[in-house]
């Protein structure tokens, strides 16, 4: 059985309008198999955070709020969690700790505020030289829990040249 020749030129024209479309993919496809690293080529994230969790007498949620620290999707070698147990009068300091976090206790009843506990960190690491090994502070609430691509965020942001988030 045989086209009629009308169909059969339609068939021939609609092959070759179509003809680049699947060039293309088929390009797209050799240049996947040939070249895989080229287009994968991720660079991992270099950023070094330092996360800073002021807390004054949080012992009930402090541990949950540094679990959720110590859970981000990023290089544990990358970042640091430090709470400031900024005039305590309960265990925040202990529990942070025992969930593995770095404390800084501080005790001062004339400076009551997170900005003066968030203060005496930066003063406490400049004077070590400890602060020059981050390059960001990210500060979390004690009575919070952070999602765990946080810094992945953060990273990519600051690393596309933004410089506060």
């Amino acid at each position: 059985m045989s086209l009629p020749g009308w169909l059969l030129t339609v068939l021939i024209l609609l092959n070759l309008l179509l003809l680049p479309y699947f060039g293309l993919i088929l390009a797209t496809a050799l240049a996947a198999i040939v070249r895989p690293k080229a287009f994968r080529k991720i660079q991992p994230s270099r950023t070094r955070f330092l996360i800073a969790i002021p807390a004054h007498d949080e012992e009930a949620g402090i541990a949950a709020t540094v679990r959720s620290c110590l859970a981000f999707d990023y290089r544990r070698e990358l970042f640091e969690v430090v709470v400031i147990a900024d005039n305590c009068t309960d265990q925040t300091a202990a529990v942070a700790r025992r969930e593995g976090a770095s404390v800084v206790v501080r005790d001062d009843p004339i400076k009551k505020s997170k900005g003066y506990a968030i203060a005496y960190l930066i003063e406490q690491l400049r004077q070590s030289g400890h602060f020059l090994d981050f390059d960001a502070l990210v500060i979390i609430d004690a009575d919070s829990t952070a999602s765990r691509d946080l810094l992945t965020g953060f990273a990519g942001l600051l690393e596309s040249g933004h410089h506060f988030i």
